[in-house]
C-alpha cells in the first residue's frame, strides 16, 4: 500500500470517529447527499464541456430565434413607419413576384429631348426648359421685328419729309433707319437661336410651310435693307446734290424702301401666324401693323402730291 492511500485512510477514520462522537453527518453520508442536494440548485451557465449540460433552451426563457420550428412568442415592436409613407413607398415599389414589394425609387438623370443628347442649345436641358426658352427667343424676336418694321421704318421715311430740307432731314432719316436695320439683324440672330432650339427639340423646321416662307422672306428682306437700299441711297443723295431733282437712283431707293419695308410688315404677321399665337396677338398686331402703314402711305402720297403741284 502507498504511503498516500494510507494517508487518506487515517483520514477518514478520523473524521469518522469525530463526527461519531459529536452527531455531525460523516463524510460517507454527506458524499451520498451531495448529488441531490447540487442538483436543487442548478447552474445558471452550464458547462460546455459536460456532456450531461442541459440544453440551452432550457435554460433561457425566450426561445431561441434561430429555430426554424420554435413559435414566435416574441412581440414585435409597432412599426414606425406612418400610412402615408407606407403609400408613398409603396408607390415606389415593384413587385418582384414573390408577394413581396421592394423599394425601388425611378431616380436618374432629367430626361433630355430627343434629337439632341445633351439637350436644346446646352447640356442637360430638358424638353420643358427648352420649351420655355423657345418661348422666349420667340417673343423678343417678335417684339424686335414689330418695333423695326411697324415703327422705326416708317417714322425714319416719314421724318425726311416733316423736317425741313438739308442736313437735319439727312441726319434724322439716316440714324434712325440705320437703328431699325440694327435691330433687323438682332432679330435675325434671334431667330437663328430660335431655330437652333427648335430642332434640337426634334422639330424639322423645314417640314412647316409657312414657317419657312416667313424664314425666305426675312432673309430677303435683310439683306436688300442692309446692303442695297444703304447704296442706293448713298448713290441717290450724291446725284441729287449735283442735279437738284430725282434721276433713276431715287426711284430705286424710293420704291425699294417701300416694298421692304410692307413686306417686312406682312412677315411679321405670317410669323406670328406660323408661332399659333392667339387671336388677341393677331388682332393686335393687325391693328398697330395696318394703323402705322396707313399712315406712312398717306402721308408719303400727300409728299409726292405737293411736290408734284410745285
Amino acid at each position: 500500500m502507498k504511503l498516500s492511500q494510507v494517508a487518506v485512510a487515517w483520514a477518514t477514520i478520523i473524521v469518522t470517529f469525530l463526527a461519531w462522537t459529536t452527531g455531525a453527518p460523516s463524510v460517507s453520508s454527506l458524499s451520498a447527499r451531495a448529488p441531490a442536494a447540487l442538483s436543487a440548485f442548478p447552474s445558471p451557465v452550464p458547462s460546455a464541456l459536460s456532456p450531461a449540460a442541459p440544453s440551452p433552451s432550457s435554460l433561457s426563457p425566450v426561445p431561441s430565434a434561430l429555430s426554424p420550428l420554435a413559435p414566435s412568442s416574441v412581440a414585435r415592436p409597432p412599426s414606425s413607419t406612418t400610412p402615408s409613407a407606407v403609400s408613398q413607398t409603396e408607390s415606389l415599389s415593384e413587385s418582384d413576384g414573390s408577394g413581396t414589394n421592394e423599394v425601388a425609387p425611378r431616380a436618374g438623370p432629367p430626361t433630355t429631348t430627343p434629337g439632341n443628347p445633351g439637350g436644346p442649345r446646352g447640356p442637360g436641358m430638358t424638353k420643358a426648359q427648352g420649351l420655355l426658352r423657345a418661348k422666349r427667343l420667340r417673343n423678343v424676336h417678335g417684339v424686335v421685328a414689330l418695333v423695326a418694321f411697324v415703327v422705326l421704318f416708317p417714322f425714319g421715311s416719314v421724318l425726311v419729309r416733316v423736317l425741313p430740307p438739308g442736313v437735319y432731314a439727312l441726319w434724322g432719316h439716316g440714324v434712325v433707319q440705320v437703328v431699325a436695320v440694327v435691330l433687323c439683324v438682332v432679330c435675325a440672330g434671334y431667330a437663328g437661336e430660335l431655330v437652333l432650339v427648335v430642332q434640337g427639340m426634334g422639330v424639322d423646321v423645314t417640314k412647316n410651310t409657312m414657317a419657312m416662307w416667313h424664314i425666305i422672306i426675312g432673309s430677303l428682306v435683310l439683306a436688300s435693307l442692309m446692303f442695297v437700299q444703304p447704296v442706293l441711297g448713298h448713290i441717290h443723295h450724291q446725284r441729287f446734290k449735283v442735279l437738284r431733282r430725282r434721276q433713276i437712283w431715287s426711284h430705286l431707293h424710293l420704291w425699294n424702301g417701300r416694298v421692304m419695308v410692307t413686306l417686312g410688315i406682312i412677315n411679321a404677321g405670317l410669323g406670328i401666324w406660323a408661332a399659333k399665337e392667339g387671336w388677341d396677338w393677331k388682332m393686335s398686331f393687325m391693328v398697330l401693323a395696318v394703323l402705322m402703314w396707313t399712315v406712312w402711305v398717306l402721308m408719303a402720297v400727300r409728299f409726292e402730291w405737293k411736290r408734284a403741284r410745285g
